[in-house]
This record gives structure tokens, sequence and C-alpha cells, in this order.
């Protein structure tokens, strides 16, 4: 765009390129349309643009969404008639009249333009913003006098859409006789609901050996995403118990020599993350002894994020008590929380198997890992199920049949507000608050309590949240409407998380209108369009 400014190109140059200018009008980028216009714009005032590129050019920016442009369209469309206006007689002024009737305005009399002005006016009668609508009635009633034929049907038809106020003065330029558009009974009973969104997601398979499990960890990094971390978790109980002399022999060359600084603990400072917390639970079965060394490592300064949020939080917490189990000499052959499902969910007959696993072999589940498991149940269990899970003896079987009876995670009340900090400058944040029903609050096991306090931050695992409260997506939203109004000009496609919330379960109210908000409002298109997607 500014080469093209610096070319300086005169009217002759414009004027030979004029057709290029008018396609790139329709689909062009913003600033190309913009600068597109102008240079058509110069044509015309020269009186040196034809009848029928005006035409394809107005009603071509009739169809942008930008309203910076629709709003140049109808000035450039009111000034052009303007020019083309005949004279006359009255005091407002040459092409206009001062007859108060509804026709005043741009004088009657033949132009080459009006017809194509008032089509693409036809159009902006269907935009959805008000301002435009009164922009575009404005100058449909100045030009009714001189409409022909088609154009005059074309708006009476399109004035059947408009609101009521804007809808009369139509009425009154063109004839009356203008009603509202209505969706008749047969109509309403035609339209099918629409149905739920479909997820096609499948999950990655399980590790099928210690090797392909001693590769899959190496390669794992921060954008390995949350599917991942629970498969190598549930490949590392799995073979830690099926085969652990062939996994220890597998990953001894991915952490020998033991190096702190390769799972996040340096001399000052701990980088604490879920790569480093996945690292540590292979190095705890691999080596206990120098896992040992980590955990037992005395607190240091906490290198930036100074706090992990709470979904990253959440996963390294199960990650380390895997950790803890392993260098306390124990043993965990099956993960519970593995999902099941792209959304993240977990079949409720799998979640019981793996607890009656854990029961047959005298292990104790862990309270994170359960704790998860819990959380990726659907919102409804079958009654079979419900029966099965209170056969279960051990205190997880019992949390779980709870959990299954409908005394789990209780919907809550989220509350969106808005945050002013005043410094060298105003800073405004989203702050949101999520609050359980009294009689529940009590019930939710400590883990799960503390995903429940979201707060406004620059995260780079928005992704990763979704699959963390499946059943419960309202809750992830409120957490998504604290921390995305900072992605609102960047390209890191973070807006993308909206759309994976519609394959959750459980209602949606202000915590996901305001993510929504902030996903629509942003500065990039394709971001917009995710959460229009989502929407």
């Amino acid at each position: 765009m500014s080469l093209h400014d610096r070319l300086g190109l005169d009217l002759d140059e414009v004027a030979a390129r004029a057709g290029d200018y008018a396609r790139l009008l329709p689909a062009g980028p913003a600033a190309v349309a913009d600068m597109a216009l102008r240079q058509l714009r110069r044509l015309e005032e020269a009186g040196r643009l034809g009848e029928q590129l005006f035409a394809e050019a107005v009603e071509a920016l009739a169809f942008r969404p930008e309203k910076k442009l629709l709003r140049a369209a109808i000035q450039w469309a009111g000034d052009a008639v303007l020019r083309e206006a005949p004279p006359a007689t009255g005091d407002g002024g040459p092409g206009f009249t001062t007859d108060p009737s509804p026709q005043a305005g741009i004088a009657a009399g033949p132009s080459r333009w009006v017809d194509a002005v008032l089509h693409a006016m036809a159009l902006i009668f269907a935009q959805d913003t008000l301002a435009l609508q009164e922009r575009a009635v404005r100058l449909s009633v100045k030009l009714s006098a001189r409409a022909g034929t088609e154009a005059r049907d074309a708006i009476r038809a399109a004035a059947t859409g408009l609101p009521a106020e804007l809808r009369e003065k139509i009425a009154a330029a063109y004839g009356g006789g203008i009603v509202a558009d209505e969706v008749s009974v047969a109509d309403e009973v035609s339209v099918a609901p629409l149905s739920a969104p479909s997820d096609l997601r499948r999950m990655p398979p399980p590790i099928g050996s210690p090797e392909e499990l001693a590769h899959a960890v190496a390669a794992f990094g921060y954008s390995s995403g949350l599917y991942e971390f629970d498969r190598l978790l549930a490949g590392l109980a799995e073979w830690s118990d099926r085969d652990a002399d062939a996994l220890r022999a597998a990953l001894h060359p991915w952490w020998h020599p033991f190096d702190p600084h390769f799972f996040g603990h340096y001399e000052h400072e701990t980088r604490e993350s879920t790569v480093g917390a996945l690292r540590h639970a292979f190095l705890a079965f691999a080596s206990p002894q120098d896992g040992k060394t980590l955990s037992d490592a005395p607190p240091k300064h906490a290198a930036w994020p100074m706090r992990p949020n709470p979904f990253d939080r959440f996963a390294m917490s199960r990650a380390l008590e895997i950790a803890g189990r392993f260098e306390n000499g124990g043993r965990y052959p099956v993960l519970l929380a593995t999902p099941t499902a792209g959304s993240g969910h977990l079949e409720p007959g799998v979640l019981l198997d793996r607890l009656e696993r854990l029961e047959a072999a005298g292990v104790q589940a862990l309270p994170r890992d359960l704790a998860q498991a819990l959380l990726r149940l659907p919102r409804e269990v079958p009654s079979g199920d419900v029966q099965r899970a209170g056969r279960l003896a051990s205190d997880a079987g019992r949390a779980c049949a709870v959990w299954m009876r409908g005394d789990g995670l209780a919907d809550p009340q989220v509350i969106v507000s808005i945050d002013t900090r005043a410094g060298y400058r105003v800073e405004r944040s989203l702050r949101a608050t999520v609050t359980l029903p009294a009689e529940a609050a009590e019930l939710v096991p400590e883990p799960i309590r503390e995903l429940l306090g979201p707060r406004p931050d620059t995260v780079y695992t928005l992704e990763q949240w979704p699959p963390v409260m499946p059943s419960h997506r309202e809750i992830v939203a409120a957490h998504l409407a604290c921390c995305l109004p900072p992605w609102m000009d960047r390209s890191d496609g973070q807006v993308r998380v909206l759309a994976d919330l519609a394959h959750g379960h459980g209602p949606l109210a202000t915590g996901m209108a305001y993510a929504l908000t902030c996903g629509m409002g942003h500065e990039r298109t394709a971001e917009r369009a995710a959460a229009t997607d989502a929407l």
C-alpha cells in the first residue's frame, strides 16, 4: 500500500487500470479496498469513470462487512449523484429543492448514477447496523423522485426488513404499502432445529511399546498439548507396571547423565511448566533417587511466569503426584483420567474398569488423577454404570459413585466485571468470580476447587483448557474471558479455543458471553471467524 501511494499515479494511469481497481473492491483486504475506492473516486470526480464500472463498484462495496468502507460507499454514492444532478430552483443551492415533502433532497431529473446507487442502498438495508441503515435510507429518500422502475422495486422489496421507523420513511417516499417481513406459522413449523455440533476428532492410539514411549517423551514440548500429555502419563503408568525393566532401559539415554536444568531446575530459579513436570514423572520412575533430588530441592525464585495458571498448575500437579508415588517405591498401573473422546470426555464404563483394576492391584488412586477423571465424566451417566460404581469398595470408588449419582460439581454462578487499574496509564481487564451453591461447595474436592479461581493473565496454553472440564464449559469460559483480552491484536490463534467449547457440555451464561464478545472483537478476521464458528 505504501509503495502504491508513493508511485503517485496520474489520472491517465489510474484510468488505464480502472477495471483492476473495481475488481479489488468485493474481496480485497480492507486497506486494499480502501485504496481502490480512493482511486475510483478520483476518476469519478474527474468525470472519467464509466457508468458500468461505477455501478459495479458501489454494489461491490455494499457487500463489504467493514463499516468504514460502507460509510465511505454511501458518502461517495451521495456525492456522485449530487455531482450528476441537474440544477433545481429554490433556496437550497444547486441540485436541491426547498420542498419539505419526504421527497425533498436531490432534484428530479435523469441521472446515469441514480439506479446504480439505489440498488447498492437496497443491499445496505440488509446490514445489521442501524447507523448504516439510517444513512442508506436518507440517501434513498433523497433519490426517490429520480428512481427508475427497477430501482424503486428493489428499494421497496429491501425495505420490508427495516425497522418500523425507517420502513415508514421509505413507504412515504416510494408510494406506501410496505409491510414488515413476517415468518409464517408454516415457515416456523418447517424449520428444523440445529443439531449438536459433531466432534470428529479422534483420540491418538495408546503407546505400543517402551521404546515408543521413550521416543514420545523425548519429543514432548511446549506445543504438544494436553492430549499428548495425558497419553504419555497413561503410557508411563501402563509400561512401568507391565515391563518396568524394558522401560527403564529405553529411558536411560534420555535422562542420563542427570542434569537438573533439563527438568527446569537451575541454580537460582525454577522454571515451572507442564513439560518439566512430565519429565520429572518419567525421571522419578527411571531413577527414583534423582527424581527425589528434584522434589527435595529447596524453594527457589520462580522464573516467569511467576504463577502458572490454574489449568497448567492442575496438569503439573497430576504429573508430580505420580512422580511422588514412584519416588516412594510405589506403583500406579493405570491412569484414571485419560480421555476417551476428542472433547476430553471419559466414558463412565472405562473409568469403572480402571478403578476396578486399581482395587484388584491394591493400589490407592491418586487424588488429582481421580479429580481429573471425575471432571471428564459426562453430565448424564447410564443407570447401569451408577449401580456398578456403587459396588466399588475403595475410597476412590465411593467418590466416583457419589459423583455419578449427580452429587458432583454443581453448576456455578459466573459473574464477570471490568477491572480498572490506574498507573502511568489506565489498564482495564475482565475479572470473573465462580460461585458454587453453598450446599455444594463443601463437597468439592480441593484439587477441583483450585480450578474455580479465574484471574487475568497472558497465557499461551488456552487451547489446553477445555479438555480439563468438558462437562463444565462455563467455568472454562470464565477463565477465557479473563485471559483473552491481551490477545485481541495477536495472530497466535488463541481465539480458536472458543470453538472447542462448543463440543463440551453444560449450560452457558455470562462467562461464555464475555469470551465470545472478546473473540468477535478481535482485530484480525481469522480470529473473529473462529469466534463466529463457536457461536
